[in-house]
């Protein structure tokens, strides 16, 4: 299956102990006077410039995620306390940061260490968080977070690497497990998935996008 990615062009440079980048699109709006913000944004013609400028947090890791959304670039920051830092910078808006705690249930080794895989904006204004184990032996975690909400709205776990969303629906996958649908709970509800059997042809997946809330197309090796 051939695959075009494109949406934007962007430069990422280390600058004065800060991770800099310039979002390559013309600025759309004006920046909002909100709380302050780990990053700090300034005009960089033809886009925006983007610096980490909170010297309180000691960093473990800064990860950017490869963006699945036109105009949202998403930051992973991990501090030596264990805390979870994500935001989401924005064409002309500014950052919209998530504290995300570590959820009921969800251990300390595997919270210290996960890896944000992909962060999806929905409508209502809440974002889908999908955490990898970062020593690959646990099972992945999904999460409903939302500005300004100390606890996720809901969480789900199992074996998949990715996700694809359409509407009120995720699927999620991997390159070696089934395929699960996942229908997105409202606050303080558990969502429950049904697994969707794939043809004996296709026992693995290398790509999937979704359709509608109940079809996908997907690419297979071979």
């Amino acid at each position: 299956m051939k695959r075009a990615l494109v949406v934007a062009a962007v430069t990422l440079a280390l600058a004065g102990g800060g991770l800099a980048l310039a979002l390559r699109r013309a600025p759309a709006g004006t920046l909002l006077d909100e709380p302050a913000s780990p990053f700090a944004l300034e005009p960089a013609a033809p886009g925006w410039r983007a610096a980490f400028v909170d010297g309180r947090a000691a960093l473990r890791a800064m990860r950017w995620l490869t963006p699945r959304q036109p105009g949202v670039l998403v930051a992973q920051a991990q501090t030596q306390s264990d805390r979870q830092m994500v935001t989401l910078l924005r064409e002309g808006a500014a950052p919209l940061d998530l504290q995300v705690a570590r959820p009921q249930g969800v251990g300390e080794g595997f919270w210290r260490l996960a890896k944000l895989e992909d962060a999806r904006v929905q409508g209502d204004g809440s974002v889908l968080l999908l955490y990898l184990s970062g020593a690959g032996t646990e099972p992945s975690l999904l999460l409903c977070a939302a500005p300004g909400e100390a606890e996720a709205r809901w969480t789900f776990r199992g074996a998949f690497e990715r996700m694809a969303t359409s509407g009120s629906v995720a699927f999620l996958y991997g390159t070696k497990t089934p395929v699960l649908r996942l229908p997105l709970a409202g606050a303080g509800k558990r969502p429950a998935a049904r697994e969707i059997e794939l043809p004996p042809e296709a026992p693995a997946l290398d790509d999937l996008l979704a359709t509608g809330a109940e079809s996908f197309l997907a690419a297979a090796p071979g």
